[in-house]
């Protein structure tokens, strides 16, 4: 499942593309200062004791944001892997694993990755396919560049 949003002003809009579903977009509810939440929660996580308590600030601001989650709830069940698309700048600027919903984080109940383009979710996906088929092919992890 990709999942993808676009902030126009306080209005969120969220892009879910599934197999059996589709492309599918949905207003979502306006969040009085959402930029501003945003930018305190990165603030937030910044602390080492971010998640501590329940009663540090970013574990206070993670089910405000979390909320941006409740309209594909029925989306999200289950384990299956989740990718991340934020196009504009101001989308970027949340981390989608700390968000909680019911509960918990979603790191804790999604195997998840991010993406820059539904595009670029195509192109990767058609290289798969293509590397599948070699023959001694080994797994790589690697990470460079990291802010």
């Amino acid at each position: 499942m990709l999942v993808s949003y676009i902030l126009s002003g306080d209005q969120p809009i969220v892009f879910t593309v599934t197999r059996r579903e589709g492309l599918r977009a949905q207003r979502l509810p306006k969040l009085p200062e959402l930029a501003t939440l945003i930018e305190s929660y990165r603030e937030a996580l910044m602390s080492p004791d971010a998640w501590a308590n329940p009663e540090t600030p970013a574990f206070r601001k993670a089910p405000a944001l979390g909320a941006l989650l409740t309209p594909i709830a029925a989306q999200l069940g289950g384990k299956a892997p989740l990718e991340s698309s934020r196009p504009t700048a101001r989308s970027r600027c949340w981390p989608f694993e700390t968000l909680m919903f019911d509960g918990s984080r979603r790191s804790s109940s999604h195997d998840l990755s991010y993406i820059q383009s539904l595009s670029m979710l195509g192109l990767l996906g058609s290289a798969r396919r293509r590397l599948q088929i070699l023959q001694g092919r080994k797994t790589l992890f690697a990470m460079g560049g990291a802010l």
